[in-house]
Parts: structure tokens; sequence; C-alpha cells
């Protein structure tokens, strides 16, 4: 193999640029620019944020980093990270909420636990809005805390057994089970038990709003008894 002119590693940045190893008078950095801030897995495992300076170099399940390319997102969901907060309804369950470390290093994660009822078992919130054919993406990171299978539901808020993304899944097999709705489910380990589960629907009805949920399950079934 002769020489390369050209050679880039995602290593090396500052702000606005991200350079090449070769050649080394700088002829072959990259420009760079983003509207908004963004995270990253770092080389310790945790989260963390990144400004829109910078380019995101990600160590996600890797032991060197990648060039993490993201396309414009908007997260439609307020308080996505805070289940205690009023825009989240609570049935059947409690929320103990900075109940252990999140995927950033943070004690900020909150914990769902389901009481005696022999019914379902969840915390749901209304979104701001999804338009008419989007695609949309539903993204939750979960852990198991004496349960292990976890359900997501995305659903037209006129109409909460329409599903538009239906997923259940089990934390012990890394398998889903039952009928999926929606495309391209994956989950990615982040480590310490954390997954980042993610499924894409496309809205095929306009609809000023949508429900998003987030249920336990257990052996399988969306109705249980949880035993103390």
């Amino acid at each position: 193999m002769k020489k390369p002119y050209f050679a880039l590693v995602p290593s090396g940045y500052a702000f606005y640029k991200l350079f090449s190893i070769l050649p080394t008078n700088g002829d072959a950095d990259f420009n760079f620019y983003r509207s908004t801030g963004s995270s990253r897995v770092a080389e310790n495992g945790l989260i963390k944020p990144i400004s829109s300076a910078n380019p995101t170099l990600d160590w996600l399940n890797s032991s060197c980093p990648r060039l993490k390319i993201e396309e414009s997102r908007t997260n439609l969901q307020k308080y996505s990270e805070d289940f205690t907060q009023p825009q989240w309804a609570v049935a059947n369950s409690s929320v103990i909420g900075n109940d252990t470390i999140d995927p950033k290093g943070v004690e900020n994660a909150d914990k769902i636990i389901p009481n005696t009822n022999n019914t379902y078992h969840y915390v749901e919130s209304i979104t701001s809005g999804s338009g008419y054919g989007v695609t949309t993406t539903y993204s939750v990171f979960v852990k198991k805390g004496g349960f292990s299978q976890v359900e997501l539901l995305l659903a037209y808020s006129f109409s909460p057994g329409s599903p538009i993304a239906q997923v259940k899944f089990d934390l012990d097999t890394l398998q889903t089970f039952g009928t999926t709705i929606g495309t391209a489910f994956e989950y990615q380990d982040y480590g310490n038990g954390w997954y980042r589960l993610q499924i894409n629907a496309s809205v095929s009805l306009s609809a000023s709003a949508a429900i998003l949920r987030v249920a336990v399950l257990d052996n399988q079934s969306q109705t249980f008894k949880a035993m103390k």
C-alpha cells in the first residue's frame, strides 16, 4: 500500500475543527458546525454534554472513538428525564425521584414501583404533538429494578388503543416478546445495567398530541399484581 496523502482518525479536535493526521500541515482538517449542543459517551463510559462548537467523538461500546454524525431532531416531550413532574401521570405505581445513578454518572434516575393492584402499572404523558407523515422516534433509558420487563407505547391521544409504536422488551434475555408495532427497534448497552431502547414509527394521522407511556410488565403480562 502506498503512503496515503490524507488520513482522518477521529481523535483530535478544537472549536469548530476536526483534525486529520495526514497531512500534518492542516490542509485536510475539517471545519465543523452544529447549531445546538449534543451529548456523547465519554471514554469512561459516562454520557457527557458537548457544546455546539465541538465535534462529537463517541466511545459507545468501543475502545476507540467514532465521529457521531446526527441529523436535526426535536425532543417533543417536556421533562423527559423527570417522571416526578406533573406532566407525567402515574397509574397504579409510585415514582421515587433521583433514586439511582443514571448513565451520566449522576444520581438522577427515577424508579417506578408497581403497587399490588391487579392491573396495568405505568407512567405516561402527553407530548406536544406529532406531524402527519413524520417519522417519530421513541426512546428511553431503562435499568432493571425488581422487574425486568418493560413496554414502550406511543399512541394517538384521542385513541390510546391505536398504537403508533409499541414494543415489549425483557432486560434479562435482551429479547422482544409479543407483537412489535413500528420499525427499526434497537437497543444499546450503556453499561452498569442501563439500556437505551429505541423504536421508530411513521405517523399516519394528523395529531396535535400523542401519548407517551413507559409500563412495567411481569411474566410478559401488562396486568399483574405486584407482591410485597
